[in-house]
């Protein structure tokens, strides 16, 4: 945990004189590649809240013991959950672009994207089958009692 601190304390220091002395308004935060990469971890955020709410309507469960009181109290809770993670992965990037580390500001977006992505495939693998549907009914009289 102090490791964790530790980085995002090196990743959030100024960048130096040469990143300082330019214009702010010379790099904004939304170009086009923050708004890719984006839109691109909303998409792979939503893809895993697809995914996790597929599974627990099947009779699953959630495995991640930090999202778990969120996603298993509805889809309110869920679609909060996974928004709120991506306001964070923005806010990260966004405080990252203000302390001139513009190379760095896309780390949140491509974290954000890695991890969604890997939990939503893997969720998808691990989907429980749906039940079979019993046997047709071939013969009428059969069927009318069901």
């Amino acid at each position: 945990m102090i490791r964790y601190l530790v980085v995002f304390a090196l990743l959030t220091l100024p960048a130096g004189a040469e990143t300082t002395a330019q214009d702010p308004g010379a790099h904004k935060f939304w170009t086009k590649r923050t708004i890719v990469l984006f839109a691109i971890d909303a998409a792979t955020k939503g893809m895993d809240a697809y995914a996790t709410r597929r599974v627990l309507d099947h009779g699953g469960e959630e495995y991640n013991p930090i999202s778990r009181p969120f996603v298993t109290r509805g889809t309110p809770l869920l679609a909060g959950y996974f928004a709120s993670s991506l306001a964070i992965d923005t806010g990260l990037s966004y405080l990252l672009w203000r302390r001139g580390h513009h190379k760095l500001q896309v780390v949140p977006f491509l974290v954000g994207t890695g991890i969604n992505a890997q939990a939503g495939i893997s969720t998808f693998a691990n989907t429980p089958p749906e039940p079979a549907p019993g046997p047709p009914c071939l013969i009428w009289p059969h069927c009318a009692k069901e």
